[in-house]
């Protein structure tokens, strides 16, 4: 789940102040769209606010912005970010080991929509 970087620049670095607004977005409604918190999920969300620098300004703008917004700005990412959000939630979706069909529709959405 690697994003490419360039020697000069961090993961954090290659996403704008919206587009980690909007993956927080996204990946908070998959990590509760089956309406269990699994510590798994949480560890890996931590993780991964740590490593592009997603921090209380950026999760309140995720609160703030909205729901069509974020799916907008999405969509307008690079294949490459749209790829990186795909591959993250995925990976949210079966940290757990228990996939169910609302879990799936929300990944095919983001994957095909977006």
């Amino acid at each position: 789940m690697e994003l490419k970087s360039s020697p000069q620049s961090s993961i954090a670095n290659n996403f704008s102040q919206k587009e980690k607004a909007a993956i927080f977005f996204v990946a908070g409604g998959m990590m509760q769209i089956d309406g269990q918190r699994d510590p798994r999920e949480l560890i890996l969300m931590a993780r991964v606010n740590i490593k592009l620098g997603i921090n209380d300004e950026i999760m309140q703008l995720s609160s703030e912005l909205p729901k069509e917004e974020m799916l907008l700005i999405i969509k307008n990412m690079t294949y490459e970010k749209r790829m990186f959000v795909v591959q993250y939630i995925s990976t949210l979706m079966g940290i757990d080991g228990d996939t169910n069909i609302k879990e799936i529709k929300l990944l095919a959405y983001i994957a095909e929509e977006c």
